[in-house]
């Protein structure tokens, strides 16, 4: 069935991960546990020429390890070099309290990792190695870190005037690193003041004004700062879920053994996407647009590695039995010379085996249930055919709607969540009955 296929696929895509990672300079001192740490937060991306991997004034989410190609550097127009293979980008920004100083386009095909920001602080805070070499790296850079402060001051001004609303507690702005003999500990990277609160804003001096009602404004404003900071750094037991990519399975399916054709539709499966917000986020976060809060279980004594490995294995029983269930509909049992190979996915769970199963029968069956259509499908299947109920049911009409498709099956129990959608459901409580729904929908 493949299953042990993927799993080596999906180690030896680990390791050549990780020996990717250990190649980068920056990187080249860390040990094996520190390279692991960063294969787990680390997302391989390729850039097309042309593509902007930092814009001048925005704010700074992605620091980024560059392994192949070559990026322009460029301040209003102005180029200021070029960064390529074996360099990193990102540090200034992130690390230096201010906005992108300059953008970075892509000039020729950019092979690179990128780390968001919410990680990368952690990462640097935690691994020596690391966090010396990005401070040895700002304290080459004064000229940059003072255009990126430059830049968020510009913000700064320009949400004053349009907002009356107060700041925060004015403080020393960040001191302007200098050129280092050597790699920086711990003590200079706290003296350079990375162990501050990250989003605290520092605007100018509030205009002078009577005494008593200055102390009031710096003692209101020191305790809308506190509050503000205690927001963004507190994570509570939240996730916010909200619709997530949707996959077209047409193409990731190859079977043997009997003779199959081109699908006769596009069969899309859906996903949703968690993200554990910190409290300001959760607090701004607009529910009622296509999403929803769950509780974060936090006292289930298994690793994040065990819980990953769990949901995985989920997956991939998922696409073991959707190829016997729809090998049942067919009076075909599913060992050599039938078999089915699927394409590796960095999915979970086990509500994709519905969708796995109809486009199995669609390939390997003279029927067209299809016909030319667009269908979306979840719901849990066994081996033999029968749909179990999943979750975020409503959520994944959703990206069905959006991703265009004309027809959404569903598990008989969760039909009512999709309703109001905007988009024709079928519930069904067998693969057999779902081909028989498709072909009698118009």
């Amino acid at each position: 069935m493949g299953t042990i296929t993927d799993a080596v696929h999906d180690r030896q895509r680990d390791q050549s991960k990780r020996l990717l990672l250990q190649s980068h300079p920056l990187l080249a001192r860390c040990p094996a546990r520190v390279i692991r740490r960063v294969a787990s937060v680390a997302d391989e991306v390729t850039f097309e020429p042309g593509d902007v991997l930092a814009e001048q004034g925005r704010t700074a989410k992605w620091f980024l390890l560059i392994f192949g190609g070559c990026a322009s550097l460029a301040r209003d127009g102005t180029p200021l070099g070029v960064v390529g293979g074996g360099d990193h980008y990102g540090e200034v920004p992130l690390l230096g309290r201010g906005m992108h100083p300059a953008t970075l386009r892509a000039i020729t095909p950019v092979q690179a990792c990128v780390i968001d920001c919410q990680r990368f602080h952690p990462l640097v805070d935690d691994v020596a190695c690391i966090r010396e070499d990005l401070a040895a790296s700002l304290a080459r850079q004064p000229e940059m870190v003072a255009l990126a402060r430059a830049e968020r001051a510009k913000g700064i001004r320009a949400a004053r005037r349009c907002s009356t609303v107060p700041s925060t507690v004015p403080r020393a702005p960040w001191p302007t690193p200098t050129p280092s003999a050597g790699p920086l500990g711990w003590g200079s990277m706290r003296s350079l003041g990375l162990a501050q609160p990250r989003l605290r804003i520092a605007p100018p001096p509030p205009p002078p004004g009577p005494p008593n009602r200055a102390r009031r404004a710096v003692v209101a404003a020191a305790i809308l700062a506190f509050l503000l900071g205690a927001a963004t750094l507190y994570h509570p037991p939240f996730a916010i879920v909200r619709p997530g990519p949707v996959i077209d399975v047409s193409h990731d399916l190859v079977v043997s053994g009997v003779p199959v054709h081109a699908p006769h539709g596009r069969y899309l499966l859906l996903t949703v996407r968690a993200d554990r917000p910190s409290l300001l986020g959760l607090a701004m976060a607009d529910i009622g647009g296509g999403r929803t809060i769950e509780r974060v279980n936090q006292t289930v004594p298994a690793t994040t590695a065990d819980v990953r490995r769990e949901l995985y294995a989920e997956f991939d029983q998922s696409q073991r039995d959707a190829a016997a269930a729809a090998a049942a509909t067919l009076g075909a049992p599913v060992r050599p010379p039938f078999t089915v190979r699927f394409r590796h996915r960095d999915v979970v769970g086990p509500s994709a085996g519905l969708i796995y199963a109809l486009a199995i029968d669609d390939m390997v069956s003279g029927a067209d249930w299809a016909r030319g259509r667009t269908i979306a499908a979840t719901g849990e299947v066994d081996s033999g055919g029968h749909v179990k109920p999943v979750a975020y049911v409503g959520l994944k009409a959703i990206g069905a709607r959006r991703a265009g498709a004309q027809l959404l099956l569903t598990p008989v129990s969760n039909a009512g969540d999709a309703a109001g959608a905007g988009i024709p459901v079928i519930p069904v409580s067998s693969v057999t009955e779902a081909l028989s729904r498709l072909a009698a929908a118009s």
